[in-house]
Order: C-alpha cells, then structure tokens, then sequence
C-alpha cells in the first residue's frame, strides 16, 4: 500500500509505519516506568524517593542538550544512520536494564538512554515534514499524535500489569528501538540527505559559508517555541499536580490512574480529524486552543466529582491534542530543508526543559506563599492559559487596525 505524499509522489505503508514507531520511541525513557516507580520503593528499601525518581527524570536531563546536538549532527551526517545510532544507544541501554540489579546502574543507564533518545527526537518530526507536505503533512502530524496517544495508554497498562510478574520486565519496552533499525532500509530511500554547507558569494568574490541559523526564521520559530513550551507546560499539571488534587478530595489512586488515561484518550481524537479541525478554526486556532484549555482547568475547580473533573479533562486533553501536532506541522515552514532538524531541535528542547522546570516553579511558588490547596497548581494554570489567550487576541485585533488584515 502507497501513502500520499502531497508532492505527487507516494510512500510506503511501512515506511510510514516506522516514522510512527520511531515518534513513539521517543516518548519511552522516564515516562514507560512511570507507574512503577512506587513499586521500586519496596525493591530498594534503602533508596531515597528522589533517588527513585531520578529514573524518571535523568532521561530528560540528558535529552535536552542532544536534541541540539542532534540536530547539528542532521546536518553533517544521514538520517538514518543518525537514527539508527540513536537507537542503538536507546536499545542497548534498555537490553542492560533487563538484567541490572543496582539502583545506580540502572539511573546511569537511564540517562545514556536519554542520550540516544536525545538524538533521535528532533528528527522523527523532521521525517513528516521532509517527506509530505500541504494537507498530507498536516494528516499526518494528526495521525502520528493519535497513535502517539494510543500507544502511551497501552505501554502504561502493559508495563503496570508485566510489572506484577518481574520488576524488570517493565524495562523490556525499549526493546522498541530495535524495529526502527530493522526497518531503516524501507525508510532510507524517502530521505535525501541534506546539503552539508551552502556557500554565499561576497562583494569581493570569496564565498563563506551562509551561518544555518540564518535559513530559520527566527521570530517565528520563537513565536512557536513559546506557544509549543506553555501548552507542554500547562499539560504537566496533570500528571504532577492531579493525583495530589485527587489524594485531597479523599479518591483512591486507582480512579486518580483512570483520570490522568484521559488526557491521552482525549489527545488522540483531534488527531484523526486534525484537517478539518484546522480549517474550521482557521487563523484564530491560536486563542481558541488557550481558551478552551483555560476552560478545562476552570471546570475542573468547579468541584471534586469525578463527573466534573473528568469533563475538564477531557476538553483540556482534546484541545491540546490540536496544539501539539498542529506546531509541529507550522515549523515544517520555518526552515530550510537543510536547517529543518535544528529548527524543530530547538521547538522540541523548550518542551523538556518545561517538564523539567514545572515541579520546581508550581512547587517553588507554593511553598513560598505558604498554600498547600492542592487546587493553587489548577489556578496558576488556568491564568496562565486565559492570559495567552487574551495576548494572542489583543495582538491580532492591534495587527488588524495597523494593516486591515485579521491575521
């Protein structure tokens, strides 16, 4: 089966299959034993909770320098034998864990894990962009998140139920980065290899080497990065803040389990309808998403049934699961060919450094104003979304006025 590129040429389903696997890859080091992270507790009695979540968060330490470094590398060397040694790097490390008993080894391999992650990430969107474009691009931005979502939801059941049988099973789910090596030889024919340098001719008649910064536009990609980084930001409340809210209105961890489920269930729907999703919103996509992400946070303060929490949830969830693919496909437009990998390396890194950064500053705020309502985290989220919004609106209706255009 051939997949439409837009270009006037096709793909394989397999190809296609495989730039999926590697966009799922990618979401693995930390997040694939998170639900066994409490368990891990009882396997090393003498271990300390940070040193127990240092497994969680070591990948992303490491992940945020080589997602750069990864993609000044996609200038200088193939795609794919760039990510099959991202790969072998990320599977190796894995292959290890299986068999490691020391809490030590297992967070130094973590984050040689998050190296070879770190390197593969800027380019799995990169395969999208390079290879489709128009509305068969932004199809398959659409898909890639649904299936993303989907498979985020299965890996987190399939690790907490293997986990039951052997605490290092968990670990075998890296095992995932060997089928991207296997299946690199039906990819490589859809990937041109970038130009390695691209001369400029001076006045004087030397030719320099143009800077590759210089083929991003750059106040776009930052427009991006920000809006990219608030809504990844934003999305963390969920994860770290939820079974905190939950533990408060006095629910057991299992229905707290079901609740976060719904953010990738919700994130995976607007992904198969992301087209028609686009064109309805049109240029005002940008506020509506913050609005109705603002919305999510407000219905979830409203009160502490599950009906009502599950709701806002689910709106925050489908909303953002516009955002996240529908940045990703506006970078494919920012760059050039050559400078693509870089431009979404530095989209990407504001991501991870969000997930880094989020429980030091709700936290940090926290314990300064003495609250310990676990609703303030909501709040502070809420106002962040509603205020994006409300920036976005003023700008574009302050652009209207000076050139009579709505966007």
């Amino acid at each position: 089966m051939q997949i439409k590129t837009g270009k006037g040429t096709t793909i394989s389903l397999i190809a296609v299959i495989d730039i999926y696997i590697i966009l799922i890859a990618t979401f693995l080091p930390g997040y694939a034993i998170a639900p066994i992270l409490g368990k891990l507790n009882s396997v090393f009695p003498g271990a300390s909770d940070m040193e127990i979540q240092l497994l969680s968060t070591m990948p992303s330490i490491a992940i945020i320098p080589f997602i750069l470094i990864g993609g000044k590398m996609a200038t200088r060397i193939s795609t794919t034998l760039l990510l099959n040694i991202g790969f072998s790097i990320f599977a190796a490390s894995g292959a290890i864990m299986l068999f490691t008993k020391s809490l030590l080894w297992l967070i130094i391999l973590s984050t040689i894990m998050g190296i070879g992650a770190g390197i593969i990430i800027p380019l799995s969107a990169t395969l999208f962009a390079r290879i489709f474009t128009g509305e068969a691009r932004v199809r398959q931005f659409g898909y890639s998140s649904a299936t993303s979502n989907i498979a985020m939801v299965g890996i987190i059941i399939f690790v907490g139920y293997i986990a039951k049988i052997n605490w290092h099973l968990p670990f075998s789910i890296y095992m995932l980065g060997i089928i991207p090596i296997a299946l690199s030889p039906f990819l490589r024919k859809y990937i041109k290899r970038p130009k390695q340098e691209i001369l400029q001719l001076t006045k004087d008649g030397k030719q320099i080497k143009v800077n590759i910064y210089k083929e991003i536009n750059i106040p776009k990609i930052i427009q991006y990065m920000c809006y990219h980084g608030l809504a990844n930001f934003m999305g963390m409340c969920i994860s770290v803040n939820l079974p905190f809210l939950m533990e408060q209105y006095h629910h057991g961890s299992g229905i707290t389990s079901d609740l976060m489920s719904l953010i990738y269930i919700a994130g995976m729907l607007p992904g198969f309808f992301l087209n028609p999703l686009v064109k309805f919103f049109g240029v005002y996509i940008y506020e509506v998403c913050m609005y109705m992400i603002a919305l999510g946070f407000g219905i979830i303060l409203i009160s502490s049934s599950l009906w009502v929490i599950a709701s806002g949830i689910m709106i925050m969830g489908i909303f953002y699961g516009v955002v996240m693919p529908f940045i990703y496909e506006k970078t494919a437009s920012v760059a050039s060919d050559r400078a693509l990998t870089m431009a979404y390396a530095w989209s990407i890194v504001i991501d991870y450094a969000g997930i880094l950064l989020y429980p030091f500053i709700i936290t940090g705020i926290q314990e300064k104003l003495k609250i310990e309502n676990q609703t303030f985290a909501f709040w502070v989220n809420m106002s962040l979304a509603f205020s994006a919004a409300v920036t976005i609106t003023i700008y574009r209706i302050a652009r209207y006025r000076r050139s009579g255009k709505g966007h």
